[in-house]
């Protein structure tokens, strides 16, 4: 069955300030996050197409312009979203790619399913890392069909502790922010009351 994918563009207003034109998918995330009005670390169209050539997969769309409209840095002081663009090698999504699957593959290699449940990229359908928290959980596409329709699976931390999410990326963050999702995984004063996205430099 094919897919096919209707882009509106919109243009977010916040008091006097007009941002970039966002894919309408990014709507319920403005709700609860606004952007940066001078984002950092963002990419071109050709800058996009090449590292999705070097990773090997296409990327979803919603990511792509989260990037591009956020760019890098933080949200409630807690959870990271990794930027192929960021010259921070801790936030640097390529980068990332190869040390969480590498950690998580070792892990696999030795305990088996118990310790992981879920084929590792680049096995098809496999798990592939976006982001991480301050606890050291990772978040993960599950690159199952077209990449608008991957899924968000959590990794705790400090145990083979699994949360798949029947949501896209920033459906996901939108209703982790606004309260209507909550992870076991995450602790409980998150997000509280800081809902804030702080731009970081790359270093």
């Amino acid at each position: 069955m094919q897919v096919s994918y209707a882009v509106v563009k919109v243009q977010v207003v916040v008091g006097d300030i007009i941002y970039k034109e966002a894919e309408v998918t990014l709507e319920s995330l403005y709700r609860v996050l606004l952007p940066p009005v001078t984002p950092i670390e963002t990419g071109s169209t050709e800058e996009w197409q090449g590292i999705e050539k070097t990773i090997g997969i296409a990327l979803p769309s919603d990511y792509k312009q989260y990037i591009n409209i956020f760019g890098t840095g933080c949200i409630g002081s807690f959870l990271w979203l990794f930027n192929p663009f960021s010259r921070n090698k801790h936030l640097n999504l390529l980068r990332q790619i190869d040390i969480k699957i590498d950690a998580l593959r070792i892990l696999k290699e030795k305990w088996g399913d118990k310790q992981c449940p879920y084929p590792l990229y680049p096995e098809p359908e496999g798990l592939l890392p976006w982001g991480t928290t301050d606890n050291g959980d990772v978040l993960f596409w599950l690159t199952i069909g077209h990449p608008d329709e991957w899924l968000v699976v959590i990794n705790e931390a400090r145990a083979p502790i699994y949360e798949e999410y029947q949501e896209s990326m920033t459906n996901f963050l939108s209703k982790i922010l606004s309260g209507e999702l909550v992870s076991e995984v995450f602790p409980n004063d998150f997000p509280g009351e800081d809902k804030t996205f702080v731009s970081l430099s790359g270093g």
